[in-house]
């Protein structure tokens, strides 16, 4: 998978979106792509009384390839190229190479095609210690993760330092996560849940490694390449 962050004032979060929704889907819809998902926040954010405000990406594009070689052959693509070059002067982008995992859930979610509402977790820090920070996460958070009510969906993701695109910086990611949820009420529940209060337990005992995180509720919607 490919993720391309959009990051820059709020002010400029319309431009970024109309931008985004001209041209992405076009451009991202690459050969070998499944499908990509476009996430944009939810107006108020999230209710996580562990996590205050802080300033996340103002949208993201996510494109799902079948193998990791032809993620390989799109990120160096003149498609992709001229698309990145196409930007907003006022934004700054990352384009992530990643793998992802997806844990289970006791109600999966299963019409993948209507909107949803993720919230979408990013931790950071030095690229060194991303396997390390990985590895203790995903033993310990996501079967935490799955006791959140009425959650849908449960995804880690790991950043490949090997891939690369040509013209964006990766982000500093040691990993991301998502939980899905059928409503923006739903995900409020959630983190005002006694699981909710497990999970912060578990995050005190992760490596003090990461220089920070994101915690950003976010709208995704999902759009299939043309057969």
């Amino acid at each position: 998978m490919l993720e391309i962050a959009a990051n820059g004032h709020a002010g400029f979060a319309a431009r970024s979106h109309a931008w985004l929704q001209r041209d992405a889907l076009r451009s991202l819809l690459l050969p070998g792509v499944i499908h990509a998902d476009i996430y944009s926040p939810v107006a108020g954010g999230a209710v996580d009384p562990f996590v205050g405000p802080a300033a996340g990406p103002l949208i993201v594009a996510i494109a799902h390839f079948r193998t990791q070689d032809e993620l390989r052959t799109a990120i160096s693509s003149d498609a992709l190229d001229h698309w990145l070059r196409g930007k907003p002067a006022e934004l700054t982008l990352t384009a992530t190479p990643m793998s992802g995992k997806a844990y289970a859930v006791d109600e999966p979610q299963t019409d993948l095609r209507r909107p949803a509402f993720r919230y979408v977790v990013r931790y950071h820090g030095p690229r060194e210690e991303a396997a390390r920070f990985a590895d203790q996460y995903e033993r310990t958070h996501p079967p935490l993760l799955a006791k959140l009510p009425r959650i849908r969906a449960i995804e880690c993701y790991r950043p490949l330092a090997a891939l690369r695109t040509p013209r964006c910086e990766p982000a500093d990611y040691l990993i991301g996560n998502e939980v899905e949820f059928d409503s923006a009420e739903d995900l409020n529940a959630a983190m005002t849940s006694p699981a909710r209060v497990a999970l912060r337990t578990d995050f005190d005992a992760l490596p003090r490694v990461f220089r920070g995180n994101t915690h950003v509720a976010m709208r995704r919607e999902r759009h299939h390449a043309p057969i």
